[in-house]
């Protein structure tokens, strides 16, 4: 690659200014097409005596067609050049094949032009602003309406969840009066007090009663082996 060809290219990158000659009426901003940059860029190339051309190609990936642009920059020996590609929609309503083809290359080109010329278009409206808008147009979801549930069915799933709890709770006191047995009063109380606690009624989480249980279990595996 060409120092020179670099140099002037690295200065056309920076003097470009592309506008954004296109408005969507609908969505309310404006965007700039592969026309408005080649417009913007096109005095640039006749100062450096450059030459820009762009090149399509179709491809199949899978069941869908893609069309890849490469925009090249040329001084007559060397180049640099950029690509980029787009898919065609199956469908678009009010446009025939030839004319979403056409869309699929103009949006393609754009792109190539974009990463040959260093045009952020994070900042232009077409991809920005117009997928904001598309946004505050979509149609809002409607809320699910949740049915209330018969008063029977509460009341028999408040009981079962009252018996678990309940099973849950005989075990874990079991649990502590074997530990408490294991143990011994005094190591017993000790854990408890460590934990912050004076009895196991104070216990407030599952979690809570299964680190507590996990400490004393650890000290009685600790004094079998001392």
């Amino acid at each position: 690659m060409s120092k020179e060809l670099v140099e002037k290219v690295a200065k056309i990158q920076s003097k470009l200014k592309a506008p954004k000659g296109q408005f969507n009426k609908f969505g309310g901003y404006a965007y700039r097409s592969c026309e408005d940059i080649l417009e913007g860029v096109k005095h640039l190339l006749a100062e450096e005596n450059l030459i820009l051309t762009i090149t399509d190609e179709m491809l199949i990936i899978g069941a869908r067609y893609y069309i890849k642009a490469t925009a090249q920059i040329s001084d007559g020996n060397v180049h640099i050049e950029c690509s980029a590609f787009a898919r065609e929609t199956e469908d678009r309503k009010g446009m025939d094949a030839s004319q979403i083809t056409g869309a699929t290359s103009s949006y393609a080109r754009k792109y190539a032009l974009n990463g040959l010329f260093l045009i952020d278009d994070t900042k232009d409206a077409d991809v920005d602003q117009g997928s904001k808008q598309q946004e505050k147009i979509a149609t809002p979801k409607a809320t699910p309406v949740v049915e209330p549930m018969p008063d029977v069915n509460k009341k028999e799933i408040s009981k079962e969840i009252s018996k678990e709890i309940s099973e849950e709770s005989k075990k874990m006191i079991t649990a502590f009066k074997k530990m408490e047995t294991a143990l011994g009063k005094d190591d017993f109380d000790f854990v408890l007090k460590k934990h912050g606690i004076e009895r196991i009624g104070q216990i407030k989480t599952k979690e809570q009663a299964i680190k507590i249980l996990k400490v004393m279990d650890n000290l009685i595996l600790t004094e079998g082996k001392s």
